[in-house]
């Protein structure tokens, strides 16, 4: 079976899978957690999807597009609040290949009222 994710990843999605003590994901560097919280959602591991979301939180502030991006894909619409406002630079080609359809729409709509206020 070949997998996307990288073995650091799998490993802590494994963690997650034990009867032990989660994994401590503030040591891990935001590609790691990022890459562990699509990994969580991809293969619906509960425990691990929470804890990843709350990360993800975390890194809104550094990483605005990339937790859009995951909050737009697994239906978090408090992520999607958050970041959406940081998103308004970003330029509507890339955003287009990033986002779904329903999502992109709202996005443009963001985007042409925010210019509008201005």
């Amino acid at each position: 079976v070949c997998m996307t994710e990288t073995a650091e990843v799998l490993h802590l999605l494994l963690g997650f899978m034990h009867r032990q003590r989660q994994p401590d994901l503030f040591g891990y560097g935001s590609d790691v957690v990022m890459s562990l919280a699509e990994a969580a959602e991809k293969y619906v591991v509960y425990s691990a999807m929470e804890i990843c979301r709350l990360h993800m939180f975390r890194l809104a502030n550094t990483h605005p597009k990339e937790v859009f991006v995951y909050a737009s894909k697994h239906n978090y619409s408090e992520l999607l609040d958050k970041t959406a406002p940081m998103t308004l630079t970003w330029d509507a080609k890339t955003a287009y290949k990033r986002l779904c359809d329903r999502i992109f729409a709202i996005w443009v709509n963001t985007s042409m009222c925010s210019i509008h206020l201005l």
